[in-house]
């Protein structure tokens, strides 16, 4: 059972880092878009589309993973 509990835990924690990684690689890319002097805007409404969306995940993520957290305890 423990290792069942610690398996899950694992799970979310991977899932977790990999939100928290694609959030961090659609802000990046977003900041360097804005940097560039390119007129893209569609490329721009994309990416703002995409990190709403990274962010809006890692925060859904976050939640399961305090929420298992406590239950832990």
């Amino acid at each position: 059972m423990e290792e069942a509990t610690n398996e899950a835990y694992e799970q979310l924690l991977r899932n977790w880092n990999f939100r928290r990684e694609m959030f961090n690689h659609y802000s990046k890319a977003l900041g360097l878009l804005m940097l560039d002097d390119a007129e893209d805007w569609q490329q721009r409404r994309t990416l703002r589309a995409q990190l709403v969306e990274a962010t809006q995940s890692l925060r859904e993520a976050s939640e399961r993973l305090q929420f298992y957290e406590i239950s832990m305890k």
